[in-house]
């Protein structure tokens, strides 16, 4: 992932969706120096083995991030004083961040009810066409 961003000196948005093999954020402060000036949108959603001190590798996009999108993407939930700190417009920790969306771990209770209600109105949809 680092090689693929690193190439891209002018991505503005960056969405990581459903991989829930990643790890590690670390890549993003390896590609830092060439993404820093242009990422404005960060997107981390259903990357659910992420431990929460990864976080840290964000911070290293700081100078242009305005939009920071975190859900059910960590093995535990961000304790209330960082979210506080991660929300607009008192962010210390990203100056120019406009939008901070977080969403705690789903249990796997509540993973199954999603895929359930999924299914449903992907069954709906079909029997409608």
């Amino acid at each position: 992932m680092e090689t693929l961003l690193v190439g891209m000196p002018k991505l503005q948005f960056l969405w990581i969706y459903s991989w829930p093999q990643l790890r590690s954020l670390r890549f993003l402060q390896r590609a830092a120096p060439r993404l820093a000036a242009s990422l404005t949108e960060l997107h981390i959603v259903k990357c659910s083995a992420l431990p929460l001190d990864e976080l840290e590798h964000v911070h290293s996009l700081y100078k242009q991030l305005v939009v920071l999108d975190l859900e059910d993407s960590f093995t535990a939930p961000m304790p209330a004083n960082l979210r506080r700190l991660l929300t607009p417009p008192n962010c210390k920790l990203l100056p120019r961040l406009k939008s901070f969306v977080y969403s705690p771990p789903q249990t796997a209770a509540e993973s199954a009810a999603t895929a359930a209600q999924m299914n449903g109105a992907n069954a709906a949809a079909a029997a409608v066409q």
